[in-house]
């Protein structure tokens, strides 16, 4: 549904880092979270009617190759700029934060930006946060 502010898309391959003998192994059945960070309540006055978006976490999945699947089961998942001309803040600047867990994966977390208009390849995002000490 088209509530009047300006989007963007995240979409991806959730892959582990370079093993000895693998290269690149696919994450699949991985649950990704993506919450506004730090959590508050979006104000969009100017939107047409005006609105109000809810903190409520964005539930994702990975398939067996590891393609990120939006709530529907379809590759990437639309979510709100965060740069949206739309949205008044209270609460200062904030993020999308990406909260991966698995079967195979430990829990691994980070926020990122998203450009109105644009995309963002969550899987670079993924492999940092795999190849940091504190994932």
């Amino acid at each position: 549904m088209d509530i009047g502010i300006a989007t963007g898309k995240v979409a991806g391959r959730l892959v582990g880092p370079a093993m000895p003998g693998r290269t690149g192994q696919s994450i699949p059945n991985a649950r990704v979270t993506l919450t506004i960070d730090p959590p508050q309540m979006l104000r969009a006055p100017r939107a047409s009617p005006p609105v109000l978006v809810a903190a409520r976490p964005v539930n994702c999945t990975t398939d067996a190759d590891g393609l990120l699947l939006n709530e529907h089961g379809s590759a990437g998942v639309e979510l709100i700029a965060t740069n949206a001309p739309e949205i008044e803040l209270d609460d200062g600047p904030w993020s999308w934060r990406v909260t991966v867990t698995g079967p195979s994966i430990r829990r691994l977390s980070w926020t990122f930006q998203l450009p109105a208009g644009g995309n963002v390849d969550i899987s670079t995002g993924l492999l940092a946060a795999l190849q940091s000490p504190t994932g």
